[in-house]
C-alpha cells in the first residue's frame, strides 16, 4: 500500500458542518458516477484502485482519517472510502488536475481562475437568479453574511441590467 497525502479532518469552523439540499441534476450526475464506477470496478478488476480510511492523530492531537490507496488485488482490513471523483481505473482525481485546468484557463483564456473560484461562481449565480441571500450564506457555510456578499458574490452584467430595469419600472410608476 502507498500512503496518500490526502485525509479527512474536522472542518475549520462550526458552520463548515452543514447539510445542503440539491436538485435532480446533481442527483442524476452522482448516480451516474456511482454506476460508472461500479462498471469500471468490474472492467479493471484487480487493477482498479480502491481507497480506505486509516484513523491517525495529527500534530494538534485531533483524529484524522488518512486516505490510503491500494489495488483491489490486495486484502485490506480498513474501512472503505467510497470516493466520487475518480478516474476510470479508480485512481483519485486530485486537485492537481484542477490546478492544470486553472493554468490553461488563466494562460490561454486570460481569465483569472482557480478551483476556489467555483465557490464564487456558485454564490454569484444563485444571487443573480434570485436565491435568498440568507440561504446562500448558509449554503456556503459563512457565519457572517458580509463574507458572502463582500467576498463571494460579484456583480455581473445581468445584475446591472436588472437594476436598470428595476429603476425604469420604478420611474414609470411614480
Amino acid at each position: 500500500m502507498i500512503k496518500s497525502e490526502w485525509y479527512f479532518q474536522t472542518p475549520k469552523t462550526n458552520t463548515s458542518n452543514r447539510t445542503i439540499k440539491f436538485g435532480e441534476t446533481l442527483y442524476k450526475a452522482l448516480k451516474k458516477a456511482k454506476l460508472d464506477k461500479t462498471k469500471n470496478r468490474l472492467k479493471y478488476g484487480e487493477h482498479f484502485t480502491e481507497y480506505y480510511l486509516k484513523s491517525e492523530i495529527d500534530e494538534k492531537g485531533d483524529t484524522i482519517q488518512r486516505i490510503i490507496s491500494a489495488s483491489r488485488a490486495l486484502p485490506v482490513s480498513l474501512p472503505s472510502a467510497d470516493l466520487v471523483c475518480v478516474r476510470d481505473d479508480g485512481s483519485m482525481i486530485s486537485t492537481d488536475s484542477f490546478k492544470y485546468v486553472s493554468r490553461i484557463v488563466n494562460h490561454n483564456m486570460h481569465i483569472p481562475f482557480n478551483y476556489h473560484s467555483l465557490r464564487h461562481t456558485h454564490a454569484t449565480m444563485l444571487i443573480e437568479a434570485g436565491a435568498p441571500l440568507k440561504d446562500v450564506q448558509e449554503r456556503l457555510g459563512h457565519a457572517d453574511i458580509q463574507t458572502t456578499m463582500n467576498k463571494y458574490v460579484h456583480n455581473t452584467d445581468e445584475m446591472r441590467l436588472e437594476t436598470v430595469e428595476i429603476f425604469e419600472k420604478a420611474a414609470k410608476s411614480s
